[in-house]
């Protein structure tokens, strides 16, 4: 049999397959809305569909359908290919793995199964796809808004759904695997997908408890750093509340002196008054040049920042006034204030503020730079602005730049308008 023949014999499934190609695109375009690169989608499942199923299935399984280690070969494309789409897919997009692994393989799963229950039913061509097309359209129009509300659903075990999507793959290839090497296996197809899940099953939960432990490791490793902050900040209250102490013995005795004072002129007991108070001004700036809000760790980071700008020769002007973080956790703040500061050790001048506005905790970062270039990735941030509805703003003028980062510190509740 030629390659003609082969394609013409194979022309209701390679139809079938396109269509599948259209809903799953129209899904997917429905779960993530409209993105810069939405065209990539259907384009790169078109390629790997006329890859594999033009090329593997009907062409090549043709030629070397006998040859193990073309069956091989075969199951392996699909499963790599099939995740190199979804890997590809949110690069492009800009969204987490996670994210997009499971919101095109919940198309997927939809889809074929409306797709292979027609095919299942042995009927005309073309009752089949007005078949498929009815039931996907009833199916759409009623889980639409539901589907709409998975382009601002933020994962809240993005681990545990890559993992299970990972071990979801890893099924696909071994029971693929299996029915193209196995003809017992053909026999006993329920076998085959119980025992592609015991395994599959089992190795996405030794994976996902490797993770979980390297995340608790890291965990406690940043609970350490805190304990160290902690210290370190309230070491530093002591040794100020000790240069208080002394500051106030100092004014005492100092006021008795100028009260006591008996000079010559008023311009000499001026030049006294003027000398002391430039006095109790240095020590004052001294005292306060490190600390800037309540919040020990983030006080305990802002200081670190200014100590190592002040080495480097780097003009600073930190302001956090009104700050508290609310529903924002600690580990995001330092993040994000790291992430910041990163930016701010490559000019020659940062102003860095925080305050709340209303719903928003506002960070504000300037940088100013001569004869430097420093580029500035909004990417770095994405997640915060997802997980707490905010916005990130970067503007660039001369020498200067400016990024405004706004996250929401409560859930709005719109019944009593409190956002």
């Amino acid at each position: 049999m030629n390659i003609g023949e082969v394609l013409i014999e194979n022309i209701p499934q390679l139809w079938m397959g396109m269509v599948g190609i259209l809903l799953n695109s129209i899904v997917v375009g429905t779960l993530f809305g409209k993105r810069k690169y939405d065209w990539f989608f259907p384009v790169i499942c078109s390629v790997r569909f006329i890859i594999y199923n033009i090329g593997f299935l009907a062409i090549g399984n043709a030629m070397y359908g006998n040859e193990t280690w073309y069956k091989i070969t075969m199951s392996t494309f699909a499963t790599v290919t099939a995740l190199g789409v979804g890997i590809a897919t949110a690069v492009l997009w800009q969204e987490s793995l996670a994210k997009t692994l499971t919101g095109i393989l919940a198309a997927e799963c939809v889809n074929d199964g409306i797709v292979y229950q027609a095919i299942s039913l042995n009927i005309l061509p073309i009752l089949e796809y007005m078949g498929v097309f009815i039931v996907f359209t009833i199916l759409y129009f009623i889980l639409r808004p539901l589907m709409k509300r998975y382009r601002s659903y933020q994962l809240k075990h993005e681990v545990v759904c890559l993992t299970g999507v990972l071990g979801f793959f890893g099924i696909g290839w071994f029971s693929n695997f299996l029915y193209n090497t196995s003809a017992s296996l053909r026999e006993r197809p329920m076998q085959m997908v119980a025992d592609s899940f015991i395994i599959g099953g089992g190795g996405a939960l030794i994976i996902a408890f490797s993770i979980y432990t390297i995340k608790i490791f890291k965990r406690k490793e940043q609970l350490e750093v805190n304990r160290k902050r902690m210290e370190e900040y309230y070491s530093q209250i002591q040794n100020q509340a000790g240069e208080l102490e002394e500051i106030q013995n100092e004014m005492a005795v100092k006021l008795d002196e100028l009260s006591n004072l008996s000079v010559s002129s008023k311009k000499e007991k001026k030049q006294k008054y003027r000398y002391y108070i430039e006095e109790l001004k240095e020590r004052y700036n001294h005292l306060n040049q490190y600390f800037f809000c309540k919040d020990y760790l983030v006080d305990g980071i802002l200081s670190d920042f200014v100590q190592i700008c002040n080495q480097k020769g780097i003009e600073t002007d930190i302001l956090f006034q009104n700050y508290h973080r609310g529903r924002i956790s600690e580990e995001d703040v330092m993040e994000i204030l790291l992430q910041l500061m990163e930016y701010g050790k490559q000019a020659d001048a940062v102003k860095l503020h925080g305050t709340v506005i209303k719903n928003q905790l506002v960070i504000l970062l300037e940088l100013k730079t001569e004869h430097k270039s420093i580029k500035f990735n909004k990417k770095d941030f994405k997640r915060y602005i997802t997980q707490y509805e905010g916005g990130i703003y970067l503007e660039r003028e001369d020498e200067k730049i400016s990024v405004v980062v706004g996250l929401q510190i409560y859930k709005c509740n719109f019944v009593k308008r409190s956002c």
